[in-house]
């Protein structure tokens, strides 16, 4: 039953980040052939705040879950993008976006929204600025590489060129780490009980926000889909604190996404991607805590999903075809 139940929660993920995923490698596709190093050099290049400061406004547009923005943060790194703007999109990509702002000032008001705006914007600018000063290797696909950006080669073609790409060499390179990150979400979702959070409620908060950060890393919950979580958790009395950092953690962080990050940019990366958000989502949360007393919650709009079996379904063969070519690779 165990192991049925975890394939069960791999299948539910799989519909839930089949169409982002796609999405993203398809965006990285065109972001292949269709920008030009020197622009994208000139835009996210360098080691300064400004070019992590595009990157946070890149993230806010992109409607991407956090396993989708890897293939595209994958893509930017290897035309020359430093690891902190990449990292600060892996962050504000799926934490944030139009439409999920749209939602929670909807449902938790004025001040819980800019609460969690101004905490996971903060969050992606300081993993960014500790990135760059702290990481400094180039790790695709579990091998070390030399990136497009210091040789000097430009990849031209036509938009098919790079959807080929994209699916021919980028998922190849992702999907060994993400089959297995699917494989140990799932198991987690068939072993947490549904009551988890809730049971935090009573805790203090040097217990509950701590908990909440690590149960929002390993779950997967799209921006738009925390939201009507967290407001029921709010209905029930948590604490704004707990809240602020679900909706963070929750959409920027899970573990197929953190093994996709590993094979891709190294462990040390995890480990500031994971510790810099989580401490600043719990700064966070206990700063806006003393400041929001009460939240007036307003009817929340039903759950929104983008998830399908048909989305799931063309996951799978995406995957399986990845699978496939991993051992004739190189």
């Amino acid at each position: 039953m165990f192991i049925f139940n975890g394939l069960l929660g791999m299948w539910q993920l799989m519909m839930a980040t089949g169409f982002w995923f796609i999405l993203g490698l398809i965006i990285a596709g065109f972001i292949y052939v269709l920008l030009p190093e020197n622009t994208l050099q000139a835009l996210l290049g360098g080691s300064g705040v400004k070019p992590i400061l595009l990157a946070a406004f890149m993230g806010f547009l992109l409607p991407v879950c956090s396993c989708g923005i890897i293939p595209i943060g994958v893509v930017l790194y290897k035309r020359g993008v430093k690891i902190g703007p990449v990292l600060t999109l892996c962050v504000l990509g799926p934490a944030i976006n139009p439409a999920a702002l749209g939602l929670a000032f909807s449902s938790f008001g004025a001040y819980m929204t800019l609460a969690y705006i101004s905490t996971v914007a903060m969050a992606a600018i300081c993993l960014g600025l500790v990135s760059n000063l702290a990481v400094d290797v180039t790790i695709i696909g579990g091998k070390r590489q030399e990136r497009c950006g210091r040789c000097g080669h430009s990849h031209k073609g036509s938009i098919k060129e790079g959807v080929k790409w994209a699916f021919d060499e980028l998922a190849v390179d992702l999907a060994p780490a993400f089959v297995y990150g699917l494989l140990m979400a799932g198991l987690i979702m068939a072993t947490v009980p549904d009551n988890l959070v809730s049971s935090l409620l009573g805790d203090s908060k040097s217990i509950a926000y701590p908990v909440s950060a690590a149960l929002g890393s390993s779950i997967f919950i799209c921006n738009v889909g925390s939201i009507p979580f967290v407001a029921s958790l709010l209905g029930q009395g948590a604490l704004p604190g707990i809240g602020i950092i679900l909706l963070i953690m929750g959409p920027a962080t899970n573990l197929s996404q953190l093994f996709l990050l590993h094979r891709a940019f190294g462990k040390l990366s995890v480990i500031l991607y994971v510790s810099i958000l989580s401490i600043v989502s719990i700064l966070g949360a206990w700063f806006w805590d003393l400041r929001l007393e009460s939240v007036q919650q307003l009817n929340v709009i039903a759950h929104t999903e983008h998830g399908s079996k048909i989305w799931g379904y063309a996951l799978i063969f995406i995957l399986i075809r990845a699978l496939m070519k991993v051992g004739h690779k190189h």
